[in-house]
Order: structure tokens, then sequence, then C-alpha cells
């Protein structure tokens, strides 16, 4: 199970949950915070409205990829890891 990465988690009156880790949040939440430390406290609902106006599918990461496993500073990491061809590598503005 780890290997799948699948969980138990055990719930309210002796319950448990068959579960899959899922990473994504995890890195809008070290973005974030990299973005915090820089003096970019970027809002969640900042970062919603920056994601749904921009160009859907320009980029893809996984994840999952052992890349993200060691902490580190997130977003250059995610722009690192995106395929080159399909990555322009800029920071966030607000609009």
């Amino acid at each position: 199970m780890y290997n799948a990465n699948l969980t138990n988690e055990g719930g309210v009156g002796g319950k448990f949950r068959f579960l899959k880790n899922i990473m994504g949040l995890w890195l809008v939440q070290q973005c974030r915070e990299t973005w915090q430390a820089q003096g970019r406290p970027y809002s969640f609902d900042e970062l919603v409205e920056m994601a749904a106006s921009a160009d859907p599918f320009r980029s893809f990461i996984d994840p999952d990829d052992i890349t993200f496993f060691p902490p580190a500073t997130c977003p250059p990491v995610c722009a690192n890891t995106a395929p080159a061809s399909a990555n322009r590598r800029r920071t966030p503005t607000r609009r």
C-alpha cells in the first residue's frame, strides 16, 4: 500500500477510511509559504483567481514526482519540473 500511495485513516466512531494520498494541495501550500516569505502574501482566493485567468494546459507537473518529496522552495522546483517547451517560468502577478 505504501508504494501505491494508499493509506488507512482513523475516523470518528472507530471507523477507518481507505484513502489515496494526493500531493497537489501540499505544493500550493508550499508555494504560498515561499511567496509569503518573499513579501507576496497571496490569499488562496487570489491564487485561484490567477489560476483561473492563466492560459489553460500551459504546463504540467506530476505532484507525485519524487522531485517534490524533499522540502524545497516549491516555485522554482515546479518551474523546473514542468516540460521546458511549455513552461514560460514566470512569477504570478496580482490582477
